[in-house]
Parts: structure tokens; C-alpha cells; sequence
């Protein structure tokens, strides 16, 4: 890959909202999946490097426990991207219900567990691209 071939950094939150917006297709969105783009960070932007799309999530596993493997799986490899912008995409009512804080509330949890930077994260509509509220203390409360 060239630089040539990286996707815009991302400056501002709208940014990470306007990639998540080119990476995820309306099927995507409907099927249900998680997105995490892994960024290197600059200092005055972020450089995503790499995006994942989680369909078809193992029965049984709690949103922590997804998280965990994923953010602990970059762990063991050494060499962790220092910040990654995470949304859920689901069909339905463009607002955040209670499954989608509960997935933000596992990222944050395995993301500070290991050291990584939530820079941003969404909940994606076939309708629109939702932030959600950052976290009012590092703890999360």
C-alpha cells in the first residue's frame, strides 16, 4: 500500500464519521457488524490504517468479550496501533439504544484495559452516522 492509497486522515470527528460512511455499505448495515479502524497518530490527525468489519458475531459472547479478543489479539502482536475510532452499524431508528451503549461501554472497558485510544465511536443507521457521547471521566462514569 502507498500513501497514495491510505484513506483521508481523520482531524475531527465528522471526519471519522465521513470514513465510516465510505467503508460501510447499506448490506453492512442491515446485516448487522462491528467496524473498527485501527489509526496511527500524527500530530494533528489521525492516519486510519487499517479497517475491520465483524459480521456474523459468535453466539454466546457477551460485547465485552468481543472486544476484549479483538483489542487483546492486536495486543499480543506487538507493535498496537495507538487509537481506533469503533462503531456498531445496525439497521433501524437512527438514535442509541441500550445494545449500542453496551457495546461503547465494552469498547471502552477492553480499550482501557490495554492501553488504546477510543478516539471516536458511532452507532451507523442506514440513515445516519450517530457519535456517541464521550465519557464524562477516564473511568467512564
Amino acid at each position: 500500500m502507498t500513501t497514495r492509497e491510505l484513506p483521508p486522515p481523520l482531524r475531527t470527528e465528522n471526519d471519522a464519521a465521513d470514513h465510516l460512511d465510505d467503508v460501510l455499505c447499506l448490506e453492512d448495515i442491515v446485516e448487522g457488524c462491528l467496524v473498527l479502524t485501527f489509526c496511527e497518530a500524527h500530530d494533528d490527525h489521525l492516519q486510519p490504517l487499517a479497517t475491520a468489519l465483524l459480521g456474523e458475531l459468535p453466539h454466546g459472547l457477551t460485547p465485552r468479550d468481543v472486544c476484549d479478543r479483538w483489542v487483546a489479539a492486536l495486543t499480543c502482536h506487538g507493535g498496537v496501533p495507538p487509537a481506533v475510532v469503533f462503531a456498531r452499524a445496525r439497521e433501524g431508528r437512527s438514535y442509541v439504544l441500550d445494545d449500542d451503549r453496551a457495546w461503547h461501554e465494552a469498547m471502552l472497558g477492553s480499550c482501557r484495559e490495554h492501553d488504546l485510544v477510543l478516539e471516536a465511536a458511532f452507532v451507523v443507521t442506514q440513515h445516519a452516522v450517530i457519535p456517541f457521547p464521550a465519557p464524562l471521566s477516564p473511568d467512564g462514569a
